[in-house]
């Protein structure tokens, strides 16, 4: 049982099997997650009771949350940055850490995770592939226009590759249906892109494209802000025409 000295300043999470204790006072101003979901149980406390442990796995979209992942979560608080594990493929573990972030609704973890995804596809010149959009699709809670989305789609239109021709060979059904919602997103784009430079008489040109390829737009583009963390604080925004989205 909590005593009443550790349930001010501390709250237990569940994650798996591991239990973790975070600082209250710290994790609740960071995650709108976490906020939401001590105030919804502190509401339902007796006088003298004590908070049980949040179970991350029963209680969000990160279901599917690991334990090492988590706990990597929990020291970004300490150091400021993403400790990337070395037994792990860099893309595949950042896009997985980065919607654990944004799930929990912590964009100051979730934006700084992202800059460390555009360094990485911009130093090693990595393109997604299909398994990288099926698995990115696949997260839940993720809305229709968040920035990892937003950043596979981008890839596709302005730097594409084979993605749209790779087999799909006995792949189970759930692929197919993400594979859909990402189709239905570039086409999205598509029409979004040409509808801005109807004006112009033109479409876009590829000097217009390139200027709009991942390695060269503001990473404030693919940062998700809120009350708490407003687009006019992001130290990642240059000024300047090459700076305007599409």
């Amino acid at each position: 049982m909590i005593d009443r000295m550790k349930r001010k300043g501390t709250f237990d999470v569940y994650v798996g099997d591991e239990l973790f204790t975070l600082e209250r006072t710290l994790f609740l101003r960071q995650s709108t997650f976490f906020r939401e979901a001590v105030k919804k149980a502190e509401d339902h406390l007796s006088k003298g009771e004590a908070l049980e442990p949040i179970d991350l796995h029963d209680e969000s979209y990160a279901s599917t949350a690991k334990p090492e992942d988590f706990a990597i979560y929990v020291e970004f608080f300490k150091s400021g940055d993403v400790a990337i594990p070395t037994d792990e493929n860099t893309w595949v573990f950042l896009t997985r850490f980065w919607a654990l972030c944004y799930q929990l609704g912590d964009f100051t973890a979730a934006n700084r995770t992202m800059d460390a995804i555009l360094d990485e596809t911009k130093e090693k010149n990595i393109t997604p592939d299909l398994n990288d959009v099926i698995e990115i699709y696949a997260f839940r809670g993720l809305h229709i226009d968040c920035p990892l989305k937003r950043l596979i789609v981008d890839f596709q239109i302005h730097e594409p590759d084979d993605l749209l021709t790779e087999p799909f060979n006995e792949r189970p059904d759930r692929h197919y249906e993400v594979f859909i919602d990402f189709l239905q997103d570039v086409a999205l784009e598509f029409r979004s892109l040409a509808r801005s430079n109807q004006p112009r008489g033109r479409f876009l040109g590829d000097d217009d494209l390139f200027k709009q390829r991942v390695s060269t737009r503001d990473k404030c583009r693919y940062h998700e802000h809120d009350d708490d963390h407003p687009e006019s604080d992001c130290t990642e925004r240059s000024s300047g025409e090459d700076s305007e989205e599409a």
